[in-house]
């Protein structure tokens, strides 16, 4: 490229063209790398998809009953959501709602059993919280030495909890 040019026009072209790789490299380079710590920064780790659907907030919960009254899940996000403001008693017919529908691929699990049994254990009713416990055990035995066992984990320590 500069090899048919003037020696005075080469060297105005290379300073030309270093000049514009120092533009570059000050000026780009940190604003690329100041555009993604802004986006680092605005990423909240604790709003992520999975995050939303099991702690809804009330407009989610309740656009998904409004679109989805049989479906499961938005059920089980109305429940979810009661349950996080401490209204068990309204969450509970939600919880039982959602096993009485027809499932969709793995849901309802076993979760939606534990919420129901800490629902009912707190509105006192530990006898039938202890048969949905029994529940999950039954469908998920407990297995100390399995940490990926959490849910049967935890009916496991609230039945040791609500003899």
């Amino acid at each position: 490229m500069f090899r048919r040019m003037s020696k005075r026009s080469r060297n105005i072209a290379w300073r030309a063209y270093a000049l514009g790789v120092i533009a570059f490299t000050l000026f780009t380079i940190p604003a690329l790398i100041l555009l993604g710590l802004m986006a680092l920064i605005s990423l909240d780790p604790d709003d992520s998809m999975e995050d939303r659907i099991m702690h809804p907030s009330l407009a989610t919960a309740a656009e998904g009953m409004r679109k989805y009254p049989n479906d499961p899940l938005a059920q089980y996000q109305m429940a979810r959501y009661l349950y996080d403001t401490k209204q068990y008693a309204k969450a509970i017919p939600y919880l039982k709602k959602a096993l009485e529908l027809p499932s969709r691929s793995d849901f309802p699990g076993p979760d939606v059993r534990m919420y129901l049994g800490n629902c009912l254990v707190e509105t006192g009713k530990r006898k039938e919280a202890r048969a949905e416990w029994l529940t999950i055990l039954k469908d998920m035995p407990y297995n100390p030495a399995d940490p990926e066992r959490t849910v049967s984990t935890q009916a496991h320590k609230q039945l040791e909890a609500y003899p």
